[in-house]
């Protein structure tokens, strides 16, 4: 467990935060990426919130660490976290409360929205293991007013509105700080942890800390070149799933969240619906489900043998016109059965034309795919978790003898 520790001088902070969650907690329904606190306690001039411990900190560290985003599953299910962030942050907008004979729906603002108050915790029901949860709810309010409250406040992600304005709090006031950190996970994921750090040193060379340039609030150039070439797919070593996936957030970036005239800014209802649609038609075909679910492709599949407990299963036809392998972790290949071989992102892309083209039955477990041209085959397989050195050497073994019986 955590303990929230308020200095004297914070105390209305502890008070409203305390307040805040109290409301979230007894909502009619809870979120999982929302972090509630157990309770709170009042020892003479000590202040405290009760909060669930995580060791493993908060986005702001992770996006430090390069082995959080060395293999393309990992950069994919960062995004799904961030998707998990925005459908929270939505949520918020529209908590519905228990008052006295009477259910009320208000609008929570966080007005804090930054790296360090996203934490990560650990989550053996999910794919990737993790789970993101907001939290430090000390700056924020509940309104059931489009146009809230007066709140001055200062940070890197603050929307102009606020921070330049005059400090009045827009209901989609929370999109903004959102988009800058989905920028800089966008940034993490695709270039990694230095790219990120160069972009902050950018950042504060101006007159103010923030994505924006006063007194226009115009996006500095450093952030819209970074937007340009996540929309305009200009990214190196990166294969044509995650380009594809990069050039419609950064677009939906571009035009609907890091909108400097709040008038024009989409609410985060309406962007948490347009990142889980472009996050759903760009992964349809690695979507995890298991074999039972594949009973109809199965039948067709009478020359496969597979074993009990296997860590890797081999589909194919009788003449090897159609062939999937599922391993435990991710790989790609390409070429026959017989020729198959796995292919490193950060040496080499997909052909567009293969990637069109490509026929899955929707599953990280089972991956059939069809012949596109008369030399070539592919398949994309889907991880979940690191590869052990002696699945490595089977994989090899298999490779190196391929009538070797699976």
């Amino acid at each position: 467990m955590a303990v929230k520790l308020f200095n004297s001088d914070s105390i209305d902070d502890f008070a409203n935060e305390r307040d805040v969650l109290s409301r979230i907690r007894n909502s009619r329904s809870g979120h999982i990426n929302v972090l509630v606190n157990y309770g709170s306690l009042v020892y003479g001039e000590h202040h405290m919130l009760l909060l669930p411990w995580t060791e493993l900190g908060t986005l702001e560290e992770f996006m430090e660490k390069e082995e959080h985003r060395d293999i393309p599953t990992k950069r994919r299910n960062i995004i799904y976290c961030m998707v998990d962030i925005a459908d929270a942050l939505a949520w918020l907008t529209k908590l519905k409360i228990s008052l006295p004979q009477k259910f009320k729906e208000v609008q929570v603002m966080h007005c804090d929205i930054k790296p360090e108050n996203i934490l990560i915790f650990p989550d053996s029901s999910r794919e990737n293991g993790l789970v993101f949860k907001v939290s430090d709810f000390g700056h924020a309010f509940m309104s059931s007013s489009i146009e809230t409250q007066s709140h001055r406040y200062e940070s890197t992600y603050c929307a102009p509105e606020i921070r330049l304005g005059k400090g009045i709090v827009q209901k989609n006031s929370d999109v903004w700080p959102y988009g800058c950190i989905l920028l800089l996970v966008l940034i993490f994921t695709t270039r990694g942890p230095q790219e990120v750090i160069d972009l902050r040193r950018r950042l504060r060379q101006s007159t103010i800390d923030t994505f924006y340039e006063p007194p226009g609030r115009q996006l500095k150039q450093a952030v819209s070149e970074w937007i340009n070439i996540l929309k305009d797919g200009s990214l190196q070593n990166a294969n044509i799933n995650e380009t594809e996936m990069t050039k419609e957030l950064g677009k939906i970036l571009h035009e609907d969240i890091l909108v400097p005239d709040y008038n024009h800014r989409k609410t985060m209802e309406e962007i948490c619906g347009k990142l889980k649609e472009a996050y759903n038609k760009l992964h349809t075909a690695v979507q995890t489900s298991s074999l039972n679910e594949h009973k109809e492709t199965l039948k067709k599949c009478d020359s496969c043998t597979i074993p009990a407990n296997a860590e890797y299963v081999c589909l194919h036809d009788e003449d090897m016109n159609k062939y999937g392998i599922f391993f435990t972790d991710t790989l790609h290949f390409w070429g026959r059965l017989e020729n198959v071989r796995p292919v490193v992102a950060q040496r080499g892309s997909w052909e567009k034309q293969f990637a069109l083209n490509m026929a899955t039955c929707a599953s990280s477990h089972v991956c059939l795919v069809r012949k596109v041209l008369p030399m070539f085959e592919q398949a994309s397989l889907e991880v979940r978790q690191n590869p052990s050195l002696r699945l490595q050497k089977e994989i090899r073994q298999l490779l190196n003898d391929p009538d070797r019986s699976l």
